[in-house]
Order: structure tokens, then sequence, then C-alpha cells
């Protein structure tokens, strides 16, 4: 008797899989190939069959063997919104008649097959799940200079996190995507959501900057972690993660290797994404990201010797350098040229270390004023340096109320990540 099969995406409940070819025992395709319709069914011809053990093979219309990375889907027009992993499956046959389904070793990563013989119900491995929002053929290769690491934050679901990229949202603020979504399983698996070429509606918009150029967007790739806020991170889906920036840097010499942040970095807006568990010291064990330069230095000079005089000090909001307020104290007295004048040797700050500060957070690629006001804007992206390298393995480094203080363990990572 026929056989009635549906291909539908391993990810999102409801979605078929359109157009692909189902053939039996290693044969070939051709035009007579039963292929699914727009339900993802497709009636077979079992009847011929010996009765034993065969193999069933699902090959999508737009199929790759590749990983998923810089060479997929790159070349696909716009009218085409899927690629999918082909995949082979067992199958019992006695008198034309399927009476068992099961899964083939080596196939885990390409799909999986569902209870029943009839339909036999295959679920496909997405590859390329394009959303709509984004600017298609937005840019060159060598424009793109960036990549910005997320995390869903509320829950693992990657099918959850497809649909919400893919569907009109109530509000038009919600409907955003990145390049790449990947996911927490065991064996994490990536999909590429927005083509690199394209522009996806991941990190804000204008006001999101980094290293003076405005709109993150034009020129970063978005890479969305799936992943529940304030939960340990799975070592198999950061790998997976550093495996996906190698593909991305090698295809891209315009993406250097600093060039890699997180998406509270670039924001003027305080959020935890990728968040204060995601460790960036297992990325730079790869030379991945904002890597700090060798061990603890010296701040003797630094910052007008602030922290030689008060180790245990902190630069903090109000600080000013035309004030000669540093510490969140008094003024400090006079520089020691001037006090000198009068044979006095005043052990005190010196120049503008506030400005110092600023720059060193600009040079690194933060936002911030070069006027020597410790103001709420320099809190910020102190604050924003410190969610980022004291995450993770580094978490407690810095105490909790330190945060969007510069104490010395703070100018001591800006002066080893600064440029």
């Amino acid at each position: 008797m026929p056989t009635q099969i549906q291909v539908m995406n391993r990810y999102v409940p409801g979605d078929p899989v359109v157009g692909a070819a189902i053939t039996f025992d290693h044969d070939n395709e051709d035009v007579k190939t039963p292929r699914t319709a727009a339900n993802g069914f497709v009636t077979v011809s079992t009847e011929g069959l010996s009765d034993g053990n065969h193999v069933v093979r699902i090959t999508p219309r737009y199929t790759s063997d590749l990983q998923v990375g810089p060479d997929i889907a790159e070349d696909l027009a716009v009218s085409v919104t899927r690629m999918f992993r082909s995949l082979e499956v067992g199958i019992t046959v006695l008198k034309g008649k399927v009476q068992a389904v099961n899964s083939l070793p080596g196939q885990q990563s390409r799909g999986t097959v569902a209870a029943g013989t009839n339909p036999v119900r295959v679920l496909l491995q997405p590859m390329y799940h394009r959303s709509p929002h984004q600017n298609p053929n937005f840019r060159t290769h060598e424009k793109i200079t960036l990549i910005v690491v997320h995390q869903t934050a509320g829950s693992t679901n990657i099918g959850g996190t497809l649909t919400w990229f893919e569907n009109q949202q109530a509000n038009p603020n919600d409907n955003v995507s990145s390049n790449y979504v990947v996911s927490a399983e065991a064996n994490p698996q990536v999909v590429k959501v927005v083509q690199d070429t394209s522009r996806a509606w991941h990190a804000g918009g204008p006001g999101q900057t980094w290293w003076g150029e405005a709109d993150v967007n034009n020129f970063a790739i978005g890479i969305e972690l799936s992943h529940k806020a304030k939960t340990p991170w799975p070592d198999a889906q950061v790998g997976a993660l550093i495996g996906l920036l190698e593909m991305l840097l090698n295809a891209y010499p315009s993406i250097k290797r600093h060039r890699i942040v997180g998406h509270t970095d670039v924001l003027l807006i305080d959020r935890d994404c990728p968040g204060l568990e995601f460790d960036w010291a297992a990325l730079e064990k790869f030379g991945l990201g904002m890597v700090p330069n060798g061990g603890a230095i010296s701040l003797d000079d630094a910052y007008g010797g602030f922290f030689r005089l008060r180790p245990t000090g902190h630069l903090r909001k109000n600080d000013r350098d035309t004030l000669r307020v540093w510490g969140g104290g008094n003024p400090w007295p006079a520089s020691p040229a001037v006090a000198g004048a009068g044979g006095a040797v005043i052990d005190t700050v010196s120049g503008n270390p506030i400005r110092e500060l600023q720059t060193d957070l600009q040079d690194i690629g933060y936002f911030a004023p070069s006027d020597g006001n410790f103001d709420a804007r320099t809190e910020f992206a102190v604050m924003m340096f410190q969610k980022h390298f004291f995450s993770g393995s580094r978490r407690t480094l810095i105490h909790a109320s330190d945060r969007g203080k510069v104490d010395q363990v703070t100018a001591e990572f800006i002066k080893r990540v600064r440029p």
C-alpha cells in the first residue's frame, strides 16, 4: 500500500519542508522522484520494496553538507527562505507496508524521526531560516568589521527564537533578527537567519556605537545564543560559538580578532547581554575578542598616580579634573610643579586622570566623553567595560558595589586591554 511521508522543520512546529525529494536505497533523483507538497506531505510507493530493511533519503530542494557559516545561503535569492540538511532514515518493510522507522548512525545532526509508520514523520535540521527583518544585500564583505554576541535570555528554545525573528510582532520595535542563532543542545547546531552581506536588526539603531562608528548594525554580524539568562553556559555551546567565530574571521579579513564584543558593549542602555555568566576568558584563550595583554601592570604613573597614592581608592562619578577632585572626596593639593615653586614637595595627583580614563575607554571602543568630568556617560562606559571583563570566571575580581567605579583592578584591566 502507498505510504505517506511528512517532512517538517525540526525546530519549528508546523513549518513544512517543501519540495524535498524522497528516494530509496540510494537511487538517483529524476523528474519522477516524488517531492513533498506545500504541507510537507508526499505519498510514495512502497509496494515494490522487498521485505526487510531499506534506506529512505530525504533531500531538500536547498541543502548543503558544509558547516553553517559564511558559505551557506549567501547566493540564495530573497524568495528562498529555507535550507535544510538532507537525512537518511531506516525503514523495515513487510509486504509493501512500513513496519518500523529508525534513525541511522551518523545522522543525528541532520534530523530525526518521530513515532508512526504511516505517515512516516521526519524532522529535518534547518540550516537557513530567513528572517524578513533585515536589509538585503546591504554591504560588501569589506564593510563587515565587527561581531556582536547576544543571548536570547528568555529561554533555550531555538525554535521560539527562529519564529520570533520570522514573524511580524505587534510592537514594531520587536521586529529583530541576527545573522546566526546557536542552539543549546548537547550537540549544538548553528542556523543562519540573515545573510552575512545583509544588515540584521540586532544591535539597536544609530545610537549604538563602537569605536566611534554609529549604527552597529551597518557593519556588524550578530550571533544569537539560545540561552536562559542567569544560568550556566554549556561548554559545548561556547565551543560551537568559537568554531563559528573562526569561520567568520577566515572569511572576512576585515574583522580583526579583537573586534568581537557583546551586545552590552555597544549599547547605550543598561542590559546584561550575553550576561555576567558568560565567560569571555574562554574565547580569549583562542585569541578571540578583546584580550587583555600580559599580567598585572604598575599603575604608579597612570591616572596621575592616583592608585599609587590611594591603592584602595576609586575614581568615581562627579570626579573632575578641573576641580582637582578625584576619589569622591575634597580637592587635592596643587600639582607638584606648582607646589615645588615654594620649595615644598607635595605628594599629590597630577595631570588629568579622568580625561586619561575617558581616552582609554574610547581607544578600547566604548562611548565616553573627553571632558575630564566623570559624569553619567563615563560611569556607564565603565560599567559596560566591567560587565564584559568581570563576568564568568572573572566575576568575583571586583565587588558588586564597585561596578561603575574604577578601582585598582578595573584600572589595571583597562590599561591591559587598551590597544
